[in-house]
């Protein structure tokens, strides 16, 4: 018999796992492993131990006041967004239902008592406002938000959403940005940050933990930003140029012609600069695509702006929203 206050749909698939997990907690099991997103490689075994599981519940709670939330789960549980839905709930004894996890996963909701949840920003970006405005918490994560979901979720009267920054070997988040209010992440208690050559390393001495990452961050006082991945740096001509600062740009330049398609920043190799940006767009080649590749070039910082566009039938997510970036 289940110890878990929970529900599920009826299209819900996974009931088995969650029942393991929950097997798995009351036996008293030290670690729980998880896989990777594989949005920087083939997807790796990660082993969770049960106090960092536990420490993570109980930050999230204390960083996001919750009292009793009644949990909407549609994140894939094997992945570590919905599986420490699940370790909340099993943790505090919270009610939560299990919904398969789909690109608009709270449309067909209707009226509800579910006060808490957890997408990725592709996930709010299809959901309507109405639906998500009746959380009282959601944690948006597993990807970078755009400038239109990040509008979106500030037009939210009474819901509070945050952006979270964290991993798989961090069970969840470590740090969190609260939408409507900052420009930056703040670590969470008992979270101590800091650089080597430029990326960022994370420390959580009450659990004797330390991590090195390939996220290269800026700190602003006790605040902190993510600029990219090492590995997604692309040095041309000897200058650094980072995707995530070209990619809002892009999208913008591509509402003014009316043309919004899944694309991305990355670089191919060149003769003369060593490495060049290029844009990718999901698709086949328009007219009107020579002229959103010359106002990128306009506008974008010198050596910032893409080459030349290279068109792919389709881009890669991982099943968390993340882009598989490839190198051409």
């Amino acid at each position: 018999m289940t110890k878990l206050h929970a529900t599920y749909h009826p299209d819900f698939e996974h009931q088995d796992f969650v029942q393991h997990i929950v097997d798995a907690w009351y036996s008293g099991q030290d670690h729980f492993t998880l896989k990777t997103s594989g949005s920087t490689g083939h997807p790796k075994d990660i082993a969770l131990p049960r106090k960092l599981l536990v420490w993570s519940a109980e930050n999230t709670r204390a960083a996001l006041a919750l009292q009793l939330p009644y949990i909407y789960c549609c994140l894939p549980v094997q992945k570590t967004g919905g599986f420490m839905q699940i370790i909340r709930a099993l943790h505090f004894g919270w009610r939560i239902h299990f919904a398969p996890p789909s690109e608009a996963p709270l449309n067909e909701l209707g009226e509800h008592n579910y006060t808490f949840t957890s997408l990725t920003p592709m996930q709010a970006a299809n959901c309507s406002t109405q639906s998500l405005a009746q959380f009282s918490h959601i944690l948006i994560g597993g990807a970078a938000i755009s400038p239109s979901v990040e509008e979106k979720l500030n037009n939210l009267p009474h819901t509070l959403c945050y952006e979270t920054y964290g991993m798989t070997e961090t069970a969840s988040h470590i740090a969190l940005r609260a939408i409507d209010k900052a420009s930056y992440f703040t670590p969470q208690k008992g979270v101590r940050l800091s650089a080597t050559n430029d990326q960022l390393c994370i420390a959580i001495d009450a659990l004797g933990m330390s991590l090195q990452t390939e996220d290269l961050v800026a700190f602003h006082g006790k605040q902190f930003e993510i600029k990219g991945r090492a590995d997604q740096a692309i040095n041309t001509g000897g200058i650094k140029v980072f995707p995530k600062d070209i990619e809002p740009m892009v999208r913008h330049k591509m509402e003014e012609l009316d043309d919004i398609q899944p694309f991305y920043i990355t670089h191919k190799k060149d003769d003369v600069l060593g490495q060049k940006v290029v844009l990718i767009l999901e698709g086949t080649p328009l007219p009107k695509h020579t002229l959103l590749l010359q106002n990128i070039q306009k506008y974008a910082p010198k050596y910032h702006a893409p080459k030349e566009i290279i068109y792919v039938p389709t881009i890669t997510y991982t099943d968390t929203g993340k882009i598989v970036r490839e190198t051409f």
